[in-house]
Formats: C-alpha cells, sequence, structure tokens
C-alpha cells in the first residue's frame, strides 16, 4: 500500500537510490534538500523537495509530517573535518530528525556504520553488541553518539530501528 516517505540525504548515493526504490512501489517521497544541485537531484527521482538542512526544525517537521516512515541517511561521512563539524551534522542532525519522526508519530529507520564498532574483530555480532569507548575517528564516533539519539528517542515515544550496513558501492558511486 504506497505511503508518504520523509527522506533525508536523497542526493546521496544511498538516499538516491532509497527514493527510487520507494517511488517504484508507488510512495510519496518527501527530501529534504539544501543546495539547488540537491533539488534538481531529488527532483530528478520524484521526490517531492523540500529545501533545508538537519538543523531547519520547521523544514524536517514539515516534511516528516503525514509519513509514515523517515530514513535519516543524511551524513558527515567524509575522511576530514572538525570534531564540531562531524556533532553538528551527524549528532545534532540527528537529534532534529529525531524529533521531527516522533512529532509525526513515523517509524524511524536511522542509518548508521558498523564503524561504531570498529577497533576489534566484528565477528557473530548483533544488535546487543556494545561499540568500543574509543571509536576510530570522528565519523564512528559521532554516528555511536547519534545512535544514542536515537536510543534515547525510544523512551520518548518514537518507534525506530537503526541499521549499520558495512560498505554501500555500486553503480553511480561518487
Amino acid at each position: 500500500m504506497p505511503q508518504q516517505v520523509f527522506v533525508t540525504g536523497g542526493s546521496g548515493f544511498l538516499g538516491g537510490r532509497l527514493i527510487t526504490a520507494l517511488r517504484a512501489r508507488g510512495d510519496t517521497v518527501m527530501a529534504l534538500a539544501r543546495t539547488d544541485r540537491a533539488i534538481r537531484a531529488v527532483q530528478a527521482l520524484g521526490a517531492q523537495t523540500i529545501r533545508g538542512d538537519l538543523h531547519d526544525r520547521v523544514a524536517l517537521e514539515g516534511a516528516a509530517r503525514g509519513s509514515r516512515l523517515v530514513f535519516h541517511c543524511a551524513a558527515r561521512a567524509e575522511e576530514w573535518g572538525t570534531r564540531a563539524e562531524f556533532e553538528h551534522a551527524n549528532v545534532e542532525g540527528t537529534r532534529h530528525v529525531v524529533r521531527a519522526a516522533r512529532l509525526a508519530g513515523a517509524r524511524l529507520v536511522h542509518v548508521s556504520t558498523e564503524a561504531v564498532l570498529a577497533g576489534r574483530p566484528i565477528i557473530q555480532v548483533d544488535e546487543k553488541a556494545q561499540p568500543p569507548p574509543h571509536p576510530i575517528g570522528l565519523y564512528a564516533e559521532t554516528k555511536r553518539d547519534a545512535e544514542q539519539v536515537v536510543l534515547a528517542g525510544l523512551g520518548e515515544g518514537l518507534d525506530a530501528v537503526i541499521c549499520r550496513p558495512r560498505f554501500i558501492w555500486g553503480r553511480g558511486d561518487t
């Protein structure tokens, strides 16, 4: 049954493929876009764009309103940057997405990374596996902290799932 879905990071590799799959099954997709290039990219995939970023609460809440699902694919995943840049995007941005999903009554699918578990062999782990106290790098550390934001939201009425893909690549990967 078609539904309305909200996607962050829709102009990225994963988010773009997700929009294509959601549209193929008949869903209406709302996608957050912060630049003209991002707006063009998600519109070309058939999504309705909401101009804004992860810190624009009005845009987030407007895009989430009426959505059954929120896929949070946006993140700062660069190899370089300051702690403040990573925290701003990955932790604080997730906090705003969690709030928007909770207010909308939508289920949140938070895309994290297996890097939160790096630092030891990742063998036979499940969702109970705890991240090491010192993840490798700012990306892994802030994605771990973002997961904690999502988990805290569960106690505030959020319906959410966290996924930790290892590495995503394929045709069209940038």
